[in-house]
């Protein structure tokens, strides 16, 4: 059985399944503007999209739990990730109903899907201009307002392949949360690195991924956001090391 499949494969292969689900993406965003409604459509849509497009790669062995602890909610909620592969954006967007999530400029550089992305309200993010990142916030903030479920990786990098300590958390997207009065679900993802890594024009499906939700945070029961920030990075942390013992 192929264990390996070309990044260049996987590329193509997402090309054409977002060309395919392009039309539907776009009429649903028209008609978003007479029903609200159909903005969820096109989000199901969209993540009908990501879901072929993993599927593409069947020897990839995804162990997924604590989905069932989604509950549906009004108020705003942030779902905090650690970060060890751009896969991690595929598997969770997949997987998460209606999730928008902020992710490096350079997945909206990949054909038709970064496109879509852009369209569908996702919101990329560049490092080291002060100006583009202060409307980054702004945009983060207006959706959590407007109830939106957004998913950050607040390292707002990649862990290199074998480093399994996670980097500082950055502060903004829990002072954002809370003072909007939200929560925060923390989300652990394990062996996406090795699948996926930085620098490799290979996806290497030969070990099984994991992703685990975690039990939801009151952002109330926090006095301060380095609170909250440093108690949602060590939940992160000790369930990544329970992921890589197990």
């Amino acid at each position: 059985m192929q264990k390996r499949i070309y990044l260049a494969t996987f590329i193509i292969w997402a090309a054409i399944i977002f060309i395919v689900f392009s039309p539907g993406v776009v009429l649903f965003t028209l008609l978003s503007y007479l029903d609200q409604n159909f903005n969820q459509m096109r989000a199901k849509l969209f993540q009908n999209a990501v879901r072929l497009l993993l599927r593409i790669m069947p020897q990839l062995q995804v162990e997924m739990t604590g989905l069932e602890k989604i509950e549906t909610t009004k108020r705003p909620r942030l779902f905090i990730s650690n970060h060890r592969s751009h896969l991690d954006v595929f598997l969770l967007l997949g997987a998460i109903p209606g999730l928008r999530t902020v992710a490096k400029d350079e997945l909206f550089r990949l054909p038709v899907l970064g496109w879509m992305m852009k369209l569908l309200g996702h919101i990329p993010f560049k490092k080291g201009n002060m100006e583009i990142f202060q409307i980054f916030v702004k945009r983060m903030n207006s959706a959590l307002q407007a109830g939106e479920n957004m998913l950050v990786f607040p390292e707002l990098t990649r862990s290199e392949p074998g480093v399994h300590r996670l980097k500082k958390f950055k502060a903004f997207p829990f002072k954002l949360i809370s003072d909007l009065g939200g929560s925060v679900v923390p989300v652990v993802v394990y062996g996406t690195d090795h699948a996926w890594p930085k620098g490799r024009n290979e996806l290497d499906v030969s070990r099984p991924v994991k992703v685990k939700l975690l039990e939801e945070i009151d952002t109330s029961k926090f006095r301060t956001t380095r609170e909250l920030m440093d108690y949602t990075q060590n939940v992160i942390q000790n369930s990544y090391n329970e992921l890589a013992e197990n």
